[in-house]
């Protein structure tokens, strides 16, 4: 599914980039999980309102200031309250190298994981949020 897509600065939401949403998996009686077709109406809404993703970006905050590092941090919604179900190191962004290297040599890194915004707090923070 192509998620929702939140950029927050100073505890706002700054812009929004929003997915339709044609299909959901929901629980499924006998258990489980099951697809299904997400009403017209409701296909182009957000999954989150604005006031949801700012409490969603203060909790991840304050889970990364936990840690020390930025976090993988699965949640879910249920009756209006955030669930952290895990929490784990971005792995993308370490190990970080010596400053400098066992073998006295130059050296040059290249880190893809800067991609991500959470290393820059002058970048906003971004919320991936899905139906």
């Amino acid at each position: 599914m192509t998620p929702d897509v939140f950029r927050v600065r100073d505890g706002q939401v700054v812009d929004r980039s929003l997915a339709v949403k044609e299909r959901a998996v929901r629980p499924a009686l006998a258990g489980g999980t099951e697809q299904v077709t997400v009403e017209a109406g409701r296909q182009t809404q957000p999954a989150l309102t604005d006031e949801q993703v700012v409490e969603l970006v203060r909790l991840g905050r304050r889970i990364e200031a936990y840690f020390g590092r930025p976090q993988d941090i699965e949640w879910c919604l249920a009756d209006g309250v955030f669930h952290i179900v895990q929490s784990r190191p971005v792995t993308t962004l370490f190990p970080v190298p010596a400053p400098v290297p066992a073998d006295g040599q130059r050296h040059v890194y290249v880190s893809v994981g800067h991609q991500q915004m959470m290393t820059d707090a002058m970048k906003p923070w971004v919320c991936r949020c899905g139906s």
